[in-house]
């Protein structure tokens, strides 16, 4: 089967009544070594994960059953994902006899998770990280566009104003010059700010 089922009492000390075999497979451990500890369980789930999955065991009493996904120590010291299904059962007169369940091996499944999530992340700090780098973009052409662009526009446009002006030879050669350079030198920023 590609799940280890197993029961245990439903009030008490919880002790268990029954392991699949496959409990070897899965997790390393001999039906006996489950059998013969009440706490068999509890020690080996995850410490990060018992507080929730204790917490949320009442579900199981309240609804007749529960699901939870949590890491347990296998064996050989390492952890692997489960998913425990449980149902309970009760004796003819309605009181909570025995628990009934299933632990499914989700490692490969939880990998894909995990892996998804990072990937999440690591899109979304992309993601962020361009909106930066635009709005930098943006802050930066407005402010060469007006740093730039406005003394520049000044420069030629007096030219002009100089080139009516009653000047030498000599002097309107200079300034004809000037207005050249600078309608050149603002081309070229215009391109390169297009750019």
């Amino acid at each position: 089967a590609p799940v280890v089922l197993y029961s245990f009492v439903a009030s008490g000390d919880y002790k268990p009544t029954f392991v699949s075999p496959n409990i070897q497979q899965m997790l390393g451990y001999s039906p006996e070594e489950y059998m013969g500890h009440a706490d068999f369980w509890r020690t080996r789930v995850h410490p990060d994960d018992l507080d929730e999955v204790e917490a949320k065991q009442g579900e199981l009493f309240e609804n007749g059953t529960h699901l939870a996904e949590y890491r347990f120590r296998k064996k050989d010291g390492s952890y692997c994902w489960v998913s425990d299904e449980q149902i309970l059962t009760r004796d003819e007169s309605g009181r909570p006899f025995e628990v009934v369940g299933s632990w499914s091996d989700i490692d490969a499944r939880k990998a894909a998770e995990i892996a998804f999530q990072e990937a999440q992340a690591e899109l979304e700090r992309a993601t962020q990280a361009a909106l930066e780098a635009n709005e930098a973009k943006s802050i930066f052409l407005a402010n060469m566009s007006h740093e730039i662009r406005t003394p520049l526009n000044a420069v030629v446009g007096l030219t002009g104003l100089l080139l009516s002006a009653d000047l030498t030879p000599e002097q309107r050669d200079y300034v004809e010059t000037v207005r050249s350079s600078g309608n050149s030198l603002l081309s070229v920023i215009n391109n390169i700010l297009d750019f």
